[in-house]
């Protein structure tokens, strides 16, 4: 499995004797164990740690998750009272200036949403319930989306990273929104169990998509 950016190859996934191996062109190869509990790691000369633990985090560990049986959604998510609620969609759909917005301290309280995710979110079915498990402590943005929510951070993978009081915990997910594309006016509608299936699969991280076993 090929992904390309630009008409270019930046990451390629594929099963070798005992896992998988993960090639972030240009930074690393990362020698992936069949059940996802040992990573070995052989950078490109002269990539620096940082940069090779950037490509893993984004590139490896979101996949590792389906091997562990907790596959992860494309999404960020805050925590409320009732439980997790999650934001799914295409790149720069705004999943992640949701979270950073909704997480955020309102001026002169202290209640606020816990930020649970911040571009992938590991899930769990635990009986009739899917429990969505915390993967992050800050949330990264877009400088055009920091500036226009007024957000300060540290430069992280080519974002703002912003740190928030964030959940520990997994928890029960409660709410899916699919961000759908730009309109004039806001409006929420419920789709289908179908299309949300769906969505759902069409959105989640996997390191190998040929596994019967993985895909159930």
């Amino acid at each position: 499995m090929v992904h390309e950016r630009g008409g270019e190859p930046f990451v390629s996934i594929g099963r070798v004797a005992g896992g998988y191996l993960v090639r972030s062109h240009g930074l690393a190869d990362f020698l992936v164990s069949g059940d996802g509990s040992a990573v070995s790691v052989a950078p490109e000369p002269g990539v620096s740690r940082h940069d090779v633990e950037e490509a893993f985090e984004q590139q490896v560990l979101p996949g590792i998750h389906q091997l562990a049986g907790a596959p992860a959604l494309h999404a960020s998510a805050v925590s409320c009272d009732e439980g997790i609620v999650c934001f799914t969609g295409p790149a720069f759909a705004g999943k992640s200036t949701l979270a950073a917005l909704l997480s955020r301290e309102d001026a002169g309280t202290s209640k606020r949403w816990k930020l649970v995710s911040d571009d992938h979110l590991p899930l769990m079915v635990a009986g009739d319930d899917v429990l969505a498990c915390p993967s992050a402590g800050w949330v990264r943005l877009r400088e055009p989306s920091a500036d226009g929510i007024r957000e300060n951070g540290t430069w992280r993978g080519g974002k703002i990273a912003v740190d928030r009081a964030h959940e520990a915990e997994p928890r029960r997910l409660r709410r899916v929104y699919v961000i759908a594309e730009p309109a004039d006016v806001v409006t929420l509608a419920p789709i289908s169990k179908r299309d949300g299936a769906l969505v759902v699969a069409g959105q989640l991280f996997r390191l190998d998509h040929t596994s019967p076993l993985l895909l159930t």
